[in-house]
């Protein structure tokens, strides 16, 4: 069996970094694309909810720490929702995003 360390902090991890260069290249897209992407993030999500409720019916998680979980991936479901509503109203989904950067 072989063990894994970390010796530097979660920055270090290849994951990390390749989170942020995913973080940035949302920036590049336009209106329609990050809506795709909102959309592909929104199927993620409700495939974490189904695995995590299954992993809970199994005894595989405690079912408080489940619902705990799920709470969260309500609200940022809410909040996908409410950015794909923001950006389907906005009247030019071919420019690209602006931010306040």
């Amino acid at each position: 069996m072989a063990i894994v360390t970390i010796t530097g902090g979660y920055q270090d991890l290849e994951v990390w970094q390749k989170s942020l260069e995913l973080a940035e290249m949302v920036y590049r897209l336009s209106a329609r694309e990050f809506l795709q992407f909102l959309g592909i993030a929104s199927g993620s999500l409700a495939e974490t909810e189904t695995f995590l409720i299954l992993a809970s019916r199994l005894g595989m998680a405690d079912n408080e720490h489940v619902q705990d979980v799920l709470v969260c991936a309500d609200e940022v479901g809410r909040m996908l929702s409410g950015l794909k509503r923001a950006l389907r109203l906005t009247p030019t989904t071919n420019s690209k995003l602006e931010t306040n950067n």
